[in-house]
């Protein structure tokens, strides 16, 4: 696993994780319910890949989770080793869980999803976010007489809901998420229900879809939606903020945990983390990228005639193509990433504290003959750490394109993030090193003009392509959280785990 963590390209912020669940109506339990709760979570693979796991119930049992230490493709194929042998988990639920851990260290104890016995009965919890007062409250826990087998902030809710009061499921999970601050789409599973709920401000996507089979109802819920779509869903529903949804044989109930008010989606997750095929408020990321793209056309146009207009593979290739179509230029691939990576690096966008293997993800980029002496307005969706970026721009220029224009749909992001997104306190951000030295960071990063869209272009747009206010957190750009106080060491309670 150390080398997995070593996978690097450092421009590029990192999510926490996946979330997934299947809800089939009782009549519908069989054994192949893994493969189809995993074979959807699939599609969440690139919100996580230090670890995995899967938990099950035939709406008697809940049986324990099974987990391991790398992808939903490993984890499927040690299950379908032990079908073989002993056959496989009968069930009507599963709930799906993969990490990218932003709090607690990459191990196996700190793999979900996690299973609680309750004065209720048994649950398991699978949660993507980050809870601020998760320190506290584990201190509150541990008084109670609480002990932990992780250091995450996710057994925190687990074990917080276990000692909460209440008579019936809804009771005891929403007292315990009334006291959470932070960030969390959570799945919760109980023998013979799901609960699915988003915290108070929205920040993390998570989506509920429905669908049929022999005429019976059945339900999933997924961090996004493209999740949903091998089931064929018939219905999406975003998840409000402050909502907790119970999924039964009844169909789904709604409630809140929460007074409503404006969501703060993460804005980070509309430009760059979630996949382009998934949707919020029924509208693709595609489409908001383009949309970005076009608008990122008007305010920030080459300085200089071009000939085409290209990105850096992949995510901005829909800001790359509604930047050009706004300005009726033509748009060209200008490189391909290489599949398998480098020596000391992968393909996938993880953190590498090793500057020389930081630099050296670069040359994963393969430059096409199209751009060889070309001017041209290179796109992406954001610049972190700058690494990444640099290093592409010097491929550029040994290839032979002349002058280039790096246009960014994202804002100059200058601070950490405290609610799940890979961005601390010390990691070195290029925007905050320059202030707002636009040409100084344009020069650091070698090319021949930069332009953004700034936090209030962004918000507009993005209320203008989907038709609606939309409330964002734009905390790493504004430096104004949602929250108030809150922990950023990611490693915070390695020293207290019992």
């Amino acid at each position: 696993m150390k080398d997995r963590l070593s996978l690097i390209e450092t421009d590029k912020s990192r999510e926490e994780c996946g979330v997934f669940g299947i809800y089939l109506h009782p009549d519908l339990a069989h054994n192949g319910i893994v493969e189809m709760a995993l074979g959807c979570a699939l599609n969440n693979q690139h919100r996580g890949e230090e670890s995995c796991g899967v938990c099950v119930s035939d709406g008697y049992s809940l049986w324990p989770p099974i987990k391991r230490m790398g992808l939903i493709k490993d984890l499927y194929a040690d299950y379908k080793k032990e079908k073989k042998e002993h056959g496989g988990l009968y069930g009507q639920i599963a709930i799906v869980h993969n990490r990218y851990s932003t709090t607690g260290s990459s191990n196996i104890e700190n793999a979900a999803p996690f299973r609680f016995d309750t004065n209720l009965g048994v649950m398991a919890v699978a949660h993507n976010g980050n809870i601020t007062n998760a320190s506290q409250l584990k201190a509150e826990l541990f008084k109670k007489g609480v002990t932990f087998s992780s250091t995450t902030d996710s057994e925190v809710i687990g074990a917080l809901i276990s000692t909460s009061q209440g008579d019936t499921w809804r009771e005891k999970i929403s007292g315990a998420l009334e006291k959470l601050e932070g960030s969390f789409s959570l799945i919760i599973s109980t023998t013979d229900k799901l609960f699915a709920a988003r915290d108070r401000h929205g920040v993390r996507p998570l989506s509920v879809g429905s669908f049929s089979a022999d005429g019976k109802k059945c339900f999933a819920v997924s961090s996004e939606t493209a999740a949903l779509s091998p089931l064929q869903v018939e219905e999406i529903y975003d998840v409000a903020a402050g909502e907790l949804l119970e999924i039964n044989s009844e169909g789904v109930g709604h409630g809140r945990f929460a007074p409503k008010q404006e969501s703060s989606l993460c804005g980070l997750e509309i430009a760059y983390l979630m996949r382009p095929d998934s949707s919020i408020r029924k509208t693709q990321m595609d489409t908001v990228r383009r949309f970005l793209g076009g608008k990122l056309a008007e305010i920030c146009p080459p300085t200089s005639n071009v000939d085409l207009v290209t990105y850096i593979p992949e995510s901005s290739r829909p800001a790359a193509e509604g930047y050009a179509q706004k300005l009726g230029l033509p748009t060209a691939t200008s490189m391909i990433k290489g599949r398998y990576g480098t020596l000391n690096g992968s393909v996938r966008g993880f953190i590498n504290p090793n500057e020389k293997e930081r630099q050296g993800v670069a040359r994963n980029y393969h430059v096409f003959d199209v751009v060889k002496g070309k001017d041209i307005v290179l796109t992406d969706d954001s610049i972190i750490r700058g690494n990444t970026t640099r290093g592409v721009i010097k491929v550029l220029r040994e290839a032979g394109v002349g002058k280039i224009h790096l246009r960014i749909i994202f804002p100059p992001v200058v601070g950490y993030c405290p609610l799940g997104t890979d961005i601390n306190e010390k990691d070195f951000l290029v925007a905050r090193e320059f202030g707002s030295d636009i040409s100084a960071i344009a020069k650091y990063i070698g090319v021949d003009s930069l332009g953004y869209l700034n936090p209030s272009q962004y918000s507009l747009a993005m209320s203008e392509v989907l038709g609606e206010n939309v409330g964002l957190c734009l905390g790493c750009v504004t430096g104004k959280y949602p929250v108030g106080k809150f922990q950023i060491d990611k490693l915070i309670f390695e020293a207290d785990i019992k």
